[in-house]
């Protein structure tokens, strides 16, 4: 049968904070552990433990998947449509804009900051991040 996941979103400022922070340490991202732990020691991370004290194991553990999903964010590539400002990714024989890979998909909006292809960054990073 089907499952039932529950998900809760936490849109804190500090939460695109960490991944902006990610995002500018991905040279180290063949080391998730020390990308994970320099993550941990940031300011960002540390004012979200402050707010939520009891969520700290929850914390460690979406910062850890967001050290792990830096690593491949290319896979599956996506496709960024200028148009449109979004991301999306092939299925079938077309492009689905509504699938998000995890915080893959995050990475892959700020890999496109960074090339500077966004035609409206500002808009696009607050829908991702």
């Amino acid at each position: 049968g089907q499952t039932h996941n529950q998900v809760a979103l936490l849109d804190e400022p500090e939460v695109a904070k960490i991944l902006h922070d990610i995002w500018a340490r991905r040279a180290s991202a063949a080391h998730p552990l020390q990308l994970l732990n320099a993550a941990k020691q940031s300011e960002p991370y540390g004012a979200l433990v402050k707010k939520f004290p009891s969520w700290e194991s929850l914390l460690e553990c979406e910062v850890s998947a967001m050290c792990h999903d830096l690593q491949h964010f290319e896979s599956p590539p996506y496709h960024y449509d200028r148009a449109s400002n979004r991301i999306g990714y092939k299925q079938m024989d077309g492009i689905c804009y509504d699938v998000v890979y995890g915080y893959r998909t995050a990475f892959a909006y700020l890999n496109e900051q960074t090339r500077q292809n966004l035609r409206d960054p500002d808009s696009a990073l607050k829908g991702a991040l």
